[in-house]
């Protein structure tokens, strides 16, 4: 898993078409030291600044998601008996907590959203009626497009999850490295975010979100970023994070579906596995957000 320890931020001005004069950022990291990144961040920071002068724009493709470590603080960290990080609980950009995994292999699957805007009466009720038919048959034919594969690759265990934009699976018969052929074509088969496999590979880990997107518990995202600019900026955070949390207490992340496949759980994925489902709240029923 990739979570480096230091972070910094490398500023630097550029000039665009005209000669017109901005400042561009750029964030990079170190294991080794904080003063390591900040010279990493300003050398950084200076290239993209020639680069854009020189070419009068921003470079396409600058800033792949799936191509440099995540920028999220670690609130847990677990290891096996032999020492090695097997798990991580992170924060995202928007304020939710994540499980990254070295070996407990989570496989999100989205469902078309029909949209039905804000119709009422009758019409309004038809809409939501047809959108929540639509939703059922897109989530039978997952299910089955799951049942299938597992006629094929019949030692695997699976675990089947509901979540507010379609279905989570996880792994449970063994760990699968994340930057292997094996969890690929799995993910692929089963029809993941091409996104979320990329990401998989690139930081060698599975994530699942355990807490609620503020935007379904009528929130705003956070004002301030972690590594904070200032003292107020975590200030500001703390304050989001209170009201969150109160939030959270109304909804949950996943509703339990199902398990499919062998029922031994392997030992290393039942820890995870009680991890996931106690965050997530699957044994309560309330809104999934």
């Amino acid at each position: 898993m990739r979570f480096p320890k230091y972070w910094a931020l490398g500023e630097a001005v550029a000039a665009g078409r005209g000669g017109k004069r901005f400042e561009v950022g750029v964030w990079r990291w170190s294991d080794t030291s904080q003063a390591d990144a900040d010279a990493q961040a300003r050398e950084a920071a200076e290239e993209l600044a020639k680069e854009v002068t020189r070419k009068g724009r921003w470079p396409d493709g600058h800033y792949g998601y799936a191509d440099r470590p995540l920028r999220e603080p670690v609130l847990q960290e677990f290891r096996n008996d032999q020492g090695e990080q097997t798990a991580v609980v992170s924060r995202n950009s928007y304020g939710c907590q994540v499980l990254n995994t070295t070996g407990a292999m989570f496989i999100d699957v989205d469902l078309p959203e029909e949209k039905v805007g804000c119709l009422g009466g009758i019409l309004g009720k038809r809409a939501r009626a047809k959108a929540a038919a639509l939703r059922e048959q897109h989530e039978k034919d997952e299910l089955a497009r799951l049942g299938q594969w597992l006629v094929q690759n019949g030692d695997w265990g699976v675990r089947i999850y509901r979540t507010h934009a379609g279905l989570r699976y996880l792994v449970t018969h063994a760990p699968i490295a994340p930057d292997g052929e094996e969890a690929r074509l799995a993910m692929v088969q089963l029809n993941a975010d091409p996104l979320y496999v990329r990401l998989c590979h690139a930081q060698q880990s599975y994530r699942a979100r355990l807490t609620p997107k503020a935007w379904r518990l009528g929130l705003k995202v956070p004002p301030a970023r972690w590594p904070f600019a200032d003292a107020d900026a975590e200030t500001a955070f703390d304050r989001w994070q209170q009201g969150y949390t109160a939030a959270c207490a109304e909804r949950a992340t996943c509703s339990f579906v199902g398990a499919l496949g062998p029922e031994a759980i392997h030992p290393h994925i039942q820890s995870i596995m009680n991890l996931h489902d106690e965050t997530t709240r699957v044994a309560v029923e309330l809104p999934l957000a």
